[in-house]
């Protein structure tokens, strides 16, 4: 059988008795749906065909993207041999085949099927491992949803942070993830994490937000609680502020008399340096809601100088090139207003949207950001992280200063030299953030 975009996608799940090794019926059967990583629909009851067969059809409607439709058959009965069966679907613009269990011989149809079930259950048994192993890839091999939550010291919410589950204290040993926290620090969102009660697991936490005291034990209850991990904090630096770098920078600079450099120079290098420590080293996350119109498709990032995200009314618009719109410039406002989705990053701080929504809404805007200039001697470059703030800033400042007194002796060379010091800092940085 195939199928392609807006047709209606029928999934199929078997289950097998324990007791007679035969298809299972009378089952109560939910079914969810996903989209990739994206859940379609949840808690759908599946019908009962009878000899074991459950099924399930998801509406056109839902089928409005290329991608994996798969579908998750579970069963409260602990008489079956499976309680979880998965399915699949390949959707794509052209016709592509249904591979939901590589069990060719069923899709002929029901009847067949019925009278095929002795010979299925020899590779339904064959393919549980490799089933059980996808699903638990997906979210969890467990029986019963478990909500976890990421927290910093203060319990604000850590969005953004990558959260993983292994057997034991190995970090390879994953049996669920990696997921990523939502905007209330939630991992995996509300869709959660499938584990067995009874069982110990171990719940390992990555984000440049905060430090974590890898692992985290987490002994699944009979009953799903929610689990809250939290994590250090990072510190962003406060000390020393402008005052105290530009008295540094003039010790650099054997100008303690102040008769080389105006602090108004010293303040312009030490902002550049500020500025394009943040920039290289992009160490800076921002989260912004924009006011957007009916109507309007370009919108201000402000601060943000590389957007990683954008939604508009909580759902993640798809990510796209200018000339992968499939609209010029001359034609753009003669689109007609409807639900963005698309998004592209133009000139600047701007991006745009396609099409043009058709009501007045926010759009939520994630990217690499850059922190306010330092203006007041008691302003500190908090976008930086602590142990680099002050050899980054100074190295680059040192050397944005050198650059312009270049005719006095050795300055030229020593700018080259402090340049070139200043990137190994950024790199340092880019290296301390990142997530793996």
């Amino acid at each position: 059988m195939m199928e392609q975009i807006g047709k209606p996608l029928t999934f199929t799940g078997f289950f097998i008795d324990k007791t007679t090794r035969r298809g299972a019926s009378g089952l109560m059967v939910t079914v969810e749906v996903r989209r990739g990583s994206i859940l379609v629909l949840s808690d759908m009851a599946a019908t009962d065909i009878g000899g074991g067969l459950y099924s399930y059809t998801l509406p056109a409607i839902c089928v409005n993207q290329a991608g994996i439709y798969t579908a998750i058959f579970r069963s409260t009965s602990d008489n079956v041999e499976t309680k979880h069966v998965l399915s699949m679907w390949a959707v794509g613009a052209g016709w592509v085949q249904n591979v939901a269990h590589d069990l060719e011989d069923i899709h002929t149809d029901i009847a067949s099927a019925r009278a095929e079930i002795a010979d299925v259950h020899a590779d339904v048994a064959y393919n549980h491992s490799d089933i059980t192993s996808i699903y638990g890839l997906l979210a969890g091999p467990g029986s019963t949803r478990q909500s976890l939550r990421i927290l910093d010291e203060s319990s604000a919410p850590l969005d953004h942070a990558k959260v993983w589950i292994t057997s034991d204290t190995d970090p390879t040993h994953v049996i669920a993830g990696v997921f990523q926290t939502d905007s209330s620090g939630m991992a995996n969102g509300t869709s959660g994490i499938w584990l067995d009660p009874g069982t110990s697991v171990y719940i390992w936490c990555d984000s440049p937000q905060a430090t974590f005291a890898n692992p985290y034990q987490w002994v699944i209850e009979q009953v799903p609680s929610l689990k809250v991990v939290t994590g250090k904090k990072n510190t962003l630096g406060n000390e020393p502020a402008l005052g105290d770098l530009r008295g540094m920078l003039r010790m650099r600079l054997n100008d303690l008399d102040e008769g080389s450099y105006t602090n108004t120079e010293l303040n312009y290098c030490l902002n550049l340096a500020y500025r394009e420590t943040q920039i290289a080293s992009k160490c800076r996350k921002v989260t912004r809601s924009v006011q957007a119109f009916a109507g309007e498709h370009t919108y201000f990032t402000d601060q943000i100088f590389e957007v990683l995200e954008v939604s508009w009314g909580g759902k993640i618009v798809d990510k796209v090139s200018f000339n992968d719109f499939g609209v010029s410039l001359e034609s753009w406002n003669s689109s007609d207003p409807g639900k963005p989705c698309k998004w592209a990053q133009m000139y600047g701080s701007q991006i745009r949207i396609h099409p043009a929504p058709d009501t007045d809404g926010v759009l939520t805007i994630h990217g690499y950001g850059i922190g306010e200039e330092m203006q007041s001697d008691t302003d500190s470059p908090y976008s930086v992280p602590v142990g680099y703030a002050v050899s980054a800033i100074l190295d680059r400042a040192e050397a944005e200063a050198r650059k312009m007194r270049g005719t006095s002796g050795n300055n030229t060379s020593l700018a080259a030299a402090l340049f070139q010091s200043w990137q190994g800092w950024v790199q340092r940085i880019a290296e301390s953030i990142k997530v793996s």
